[in-house]
């Protein structure tokens, strides 16, 4: 196969994976929560399908910072926004 065929199926694949993340995107931001202030783990991690786990370790690279509002960490609405979105 050339490199432009090849090049060509990626990017199709790449559109398709794109549909797919605003489509998810969209239906996330239609469930979460305005009201709620501050997100625990466990609530971000259902939002974004992945575990605790995942979460925390993300939370301890940098990729989402948590707010120490009580005495257990939580995430600010703004914060889980942007993570959900990939920023």
């Amino acid at each position: 196969m050339s490199d432009v065929k090849k090049l060509k199926e990626e990017i199709k694949y790449l559109k398709t994976q794109n549909k797919n993340i605003i489509s998810r995107l969209e239906e996330l931001e239609g469930g979460i929560n305005l009201d709620k202030e501050f997100y625990s783990y466990k609530d971000v991690a259902n939002l974004a399908r992945k575990t605790v786990r995942t979460i925390r370790m993300h939370e301890k690279g940098g990729r989402i910072k948590a707010k120490f509002p009580t005495s257990v960490k939580k995430f600010d609405r703004k914060t889980v926004i942007k993570y959900l979105r990939g920023r």
